[in-house]
């Protein structure tokens, strides 16, 4: 019996040791942006390259945005796919990939951009009529900011397990003296 009870404590500590740390992961790694805000240098764009068949992507850093789309006309923010894939130049062996997803809004395009390097994680979320860029949401995350995540996690399942011990065995010891 006791073998049971601790077996399923320790499936609820990891079940809450994956939730928190999940949490702290997107949480330390995620920045919202208002109407308005600039987006960070790092947040990956995706572009269309105007008169390609099959359809050309290129992916710029929103810092470069500017400057690529005022240097070649052919360049467009809105995409004419739905759902796409392409692969970067390879990086030290790794090629990076950068997958992305088109929602129709009224007027333009919300698109979440997923870029992957050897070392980061990249997503990026903005809204598009063509001509402006409006950021909503970037995430960057690192082996170094899902250590701390996964180290918060087990502190917060170890708390939240305490907690409960300490809150479950009060009331039994006083319903019998």
């Amino acid at each position: 019996m006791a073998l049971n009870r601790r077996f399923v404590r320790f499936l609820i500590e990891l079940a809450l040791l994956v939730v928190i740390a999940m949490a702290v992961y997107w949480w330390i790694g995620t920045t919202r942006y208002a109407p308005g805000d600039k987006a960070s240098g790092l947040m990956p764009v995706v572009i269309h390259v105007a008169g390609t068949k099959p359809p050309r992507y290129e992916l710029v850093q929103a810092s470069a945005l500017a400057t690529t789309l005022s240097a070649n006309p052919s360049f467009s923010l809105t995409l004419p796919e739905l759902a796409g894939t392409f692969s970067q130049p390879p990086e030290s062996g790794f090629i990076p990939t950068v997958h992305f997803q088109v929602s129709a809004l009224p007027g333009g395009q919300r698109v979440l951009v997923k870029h992957r390097t050897d070392d980061y994680n990249y997503e990026g979320q903005y809204v598009t009529n063509g001509a402006s860029f409006q950021p909503e949401r970037f995430f960057a995350g690192h082996a170094m900011s899902l250590l701390f995540a996964v180290i918060a996690g087990l502190v917060g399942a170890r708390a939240l397990s305490w907690l409960q011990t300490r809150l479950w065995r009060g009331p039994r010891t006083n319903i019998n003296p």
